[in-house]
């Protein structure tokens, strides 16, 4: 489950409540296993996850959008149809 970012207004503060996901998540975001995941994390080719608790973290949703839409894309993808002759 996604949780759309929140901005909460009153006299006297602005609080902002982040997409937070779990591991689990990410791996449903990213269509990848838990094991991807954690080794994309060692390897530094994702964002790091927040520590929100003393044994709990979570990715924030946006950092990873972001992350996605930097990413390269493939010319040989199945989704790009079939190639044209020159």
């Amino acid at each position: 489950m996604y949780y759309p970012l929140v901005v909460i207004d009153s006299k006297e503060e602005k609080i902002m409540a982040y997409e937070l996901l779990t591991i689990r998540e990410v791996t449903q975001m990213l269509r990848v296993n838990v094991s991807t995941i954690y080794r994309l994390l060692r390897e530094g080719k994702i964002p790091s996850p927040t520590r929100v608790g003393p044994s709990a973290t979570r990715c924030r949703a946006s950092e990873l959008r972001d992350w996605l839409d930097n990413r390269p894309r493939t010319t040989d993808s199945p989704h790009s149809g079939p190639a044209q002759a020159a």
